[in-house]
């Protein structure tokens, strides 16, 4: 019995050595031939030309569309003594592994706090930022920009655990609140984000303007008869400059009521089962805005229903 726990005690400390100084180039080399032809892994010399990088995590995945497996890796120098940790992402773009982007990290203890997955045709990027604290980025390639679609987090308040995700092309956010010790959710908070940009701002590629609210998560009234978009959604866009703020709505409903407060004109639209009505509605409100007209946008937002 002495002699086994011996054994662990020796095994145990040589494990955490091996993982922590992770592989040289030529074992991770040698390791992604499962996955692309050697001329594709020789494209990567053109990024690791040296012989002192290591490699700890990594992941071979389609993330670009294409149905091609491209890669992500997490990579150390074997000179660097700080606790920097780079992110290589590279796409099979005609027949060649390309490098896309580097990202830096950094690790609180160990390299590989620090890691990599491709699910979904996304990749995404783990990182420890403290105790009880970790964040989760996922990115997609579409053939012009490296676009970020998803950000997740989860941090310790108290008694309490928190986490966040953003999905950036439908401009959503959901937060949920657990008991840390026994896991019972104690809230949940689904809601949709608008971006306000300049007014006569010319967006990058991969930039939402108007977010969409198109699921019954949104419908306060009448949710159990809701069919679809069609039936009953709503988008929003916003905009300001010197003087105002701009809000841009479209609510879409077979039946639209817009009784939103006691001093707004309200009015009925019946349309039928089948044909739908737009509104377009373009608000210019200043800089200070009254509180009754505030609430009345707000009101007008949470009263869709079927």
């Amino acid at each position: 019995m002495v002699r086994w726990i011996v054994l662990v005690l020796v095994l145990v400390p040589f494990c955490q050595v091996v993982a922590q100084h992770g592989m040289s180039r030529t074992e991770f080399y040698r390791k992604l031939e499962a996955y692309f032809d050697r001329e594709l892994i020789g494209d990567l010399d053109k990024s690791f030309s040296r012989e002192d990088y290591q490699f700890y995590s990594w992941d071979a995945g389609d993330y670009s569309g294409d149905g091609n497996d491209d890669l992500i890796c997490t990579v150390r120098r074997t000179s660097d003594k700080s606790k920097r940790m780079y992110v290589y992402l590279f796409v099979d773009i005609d027949g060649f592994l390309t490098q896309l982007a580097i990202k830096e990290y950094r690790f609180i203890e160990l390299p590989l706090e620090v890691g990599v997955v491709v699910r979904y045709g996304v990749c995404y990027i783990t990182q420890k930022l403290q105790q009880f604290d970790w964040s989760i980025t996922g990115y997609r390639f579409d053939g012009v920009a490296l676009i970020e679609v998803t950000s997740f987090r989860t941090r310790r308040v108290g008694s309490y655990t928190l986490e966040q995700t953003f999905t950036y092309p439908r401009l959503e956010r959901h937060e949920r609140w657990t008991q840390t010790r026994t896991g019972n959710p104690l809230l949940e908070r689904r809601c949709s984000v608008t971006p306000i940009y300049p007014r006569g701002f010319l967006l990058s590629h991969g930039y939402q303007r108007r977010a969409r609210m198109t699921s019954v998560d949104y419908v306060e009234r009448g949710s159990f008869y809701w069919e679809g978009p069609a039936d009953c959604s709503l988008s929003l866009a916003g905009a300001y400059d010197s003087a105002y703020l701009y809000l841009a709505l479209e609510v879409r409903d077979d039946q639209l009521v817009l009784a939103a407060c006691d001093s707004c004109i309200a009015d009925r639209w019946s349309c039928g089962l089948i044909s739908t009505v737009q509104i377009r509605l373009s608000l210019a409100l200043r800089s200070v805005v009254k509180k009754e007209d505030l609430r009345c946008v707000i009101n007008l937002m949470h009263r869709l229903s079927g």
